[in-house]
């Protein structure tokens, strides 16, 4: 009799242990676990002493869960980012099937203390002031939440198109240009987003790591607490202020990175950190020249449609050379150029000038001989971007006395403000020195 009583219990022992007469709780765990968990579940049974280490299972580190003596393991964090290779397509974005949150930023790029407009009776303000309006340098920024940003450049005095996009993702470093049509994009690897902004050229220069520190917060800006730091590279300086906003996500450290890499150090700062946005920054170049981004609205959105923000937007194809068209390099109409003044003026040029001589029969010709692409502004207001060794042709402007000025985007250089006649043909730099050679050996023949 004892065996058959000892197959019994046996028997018992299986079925108290079949999958029906689980708790509901084990069952709701394995069916559900943590995505952002690693449970090991306790031993079953003391194991024997032993002084040995190498006999010893691994030791887990973590946070006991319950009661049962499960631990949870850390997160290991999403990967890092990898960096865009130049004329490399990327394939079709991956974007939550939802409406995203994030925020939308209205943001100016502003060069100090243009020279101001020559104090004569023929000045006129208004149209000045006109033409300076139309002439802002205004980015529409939208960030998202799960880690995508589109940069409208919104304004005709960029080197590049109006309407143009530079779009961003999370996961990648580097930036994504986009045509206005969306319909055609260009790989901006690291490093090669200054060339692309002050020289309309995609040459990739070697970024650095910063040296940044903490000061003290400027303060609260729409509503938001804020914390500022200050950058130092080979390249310049940079004051950054970081809103601590709700919502953003991932989004904001994507502004925070192109900021930076303007600055020349690697986007993979450690000041770019989530839920933070930048809503101002600050840069001082080795020549004493700056320039100021300043983000001047903020609105919190919940309604980015999907796809809205892909990188690379969905159905466009990859352009491995060229940037949008459209962008002449002029930025004002003839209309606009004249209503800076109220009347021609006689000038009284004397033909030895050299800013006459050349000079057309009607506004003025800007001649670019340096190495780097120049902006032109008269009267503080800038009316053209001149290629290097290049020209540009404007007409309109009356005859009369103005004050002009050449200088590249980023403030890296700022040539001191000169008086000018109009007609005039205005150069700035020296031809190269095989230019006079040339042209005396086509006077011989």
């Amino acid at each position: 009799m004892r065996p058959s009583l000892a197959l019994i219990a046996l028997s018992l022992g299986f079925a108290a242990c079949t999958p029906r007469d689980k708790p509901l709780e084990a069952t709701e765990d394995a069916a559900n676990p943590s995505p952002n968990a690693t449970i090991l579940p306790a031993p079953l049974a003391s194991a024997p002493a032993t002084t040995d280490p190498s006999s010893q299972p691994p030791k887990m580190v973590g946070i006991p869960a319950d009661s049962r003596g499960r631990l949870i393991l850390p997160d290991a964090g999403m990967p890092p980012p990898t960096a865009l290779i130049a004329n490399q397509a990327l394939a079709a974005d991956q974007l939550p099937g939802r409406e995203a949150q994030g925020v939308t930023l209205a943001a100016e790029w502003f060069w100090p203390a243009p020279p101001p407009a020559p104090h004569h009776p023929e000045t006129q303000q208004a149209g000045i002031d006109a033409a300076r309006k139309l002439t802002r340098r205004l980015w529409t920024i939208d960030l998202t939440e799960y880690g995508r940003m589109r940069i409208l450049f919104d304004s005709l005095s960029f080197t590049l198109a109006r309407y143009s996009e530079l779009r961003a993702r999370h996961d990648r470093f580097g930036h994504v240009l986009v045509w206005p049509s969306a319909d055609t994009y260009r790989i901006v690897p690291p490093g090669a987003l200054r060339a692309l902004i002050e020289e309309r050229r995609l040459d990739v220069t070697p970024l650095m790591n910063e040296r940044a520190k903490s000061a003290p917060s400027p303060g609260p800006r729409f509503g938001f607490p804020t914390s500022r730091a200050l950058v130092h590279t080979a390249t310049g300086k940079l004051q950054l202020d970081q809103a601590h906003v709700v919502n953003v996500g991932l989004g904001g450290q994507l502004l925070c990175r192109t900021l930076v890499e303007l600055a020349g150090a690697e986007p993979s700062a450690s000041l770019c950190a989530l839920g933070q946005v930048p809503v101002h920054a600050e840069y001082t170049w080795p020549s004493g020249g700056t320039i100021t981004f300043d983000v001047t609205t903020l609105n919190i959105r919940t309604d980015f449609p999907t796809g809205m923000l892909s990188v690379p937007p969905a159905g466009a194809s990859l352009s491995s050379s060229g940037l949008p068209p459209n962008s002449s390099g002029i930025f004002l109409t003839r209309e606009q150029v004249a209503a800076f003044r109220t009347r021609p003026i006689d000038t009284a040029h004397p033909r030895n000038d050299p800013e006459f001589k050349g000079a057309p029969g009607e506004g003025f010709v800007a001649v670019n001989e340096t190495d780097s692409m120049r902006f032109f502004l008269v009267d503080g207001v800038p009316v053209a971007w001149v290629h290097p060794h290049a020209r540009q042709y404007v007409i309109g402007s009356p005859a009369g006395r103005y004050q002009v000025q050449w200088r590249s985007f980023l403030g890296a250089f700022v040539e001191p403000p000169s008086n000018v006649e109009f007609p005039a043909l205005v150069t700035h730099g020296a031809p190269p020195a095989d230019a006079g050679l040339d042209a005396a050996a086509d006077r011989d023949r």
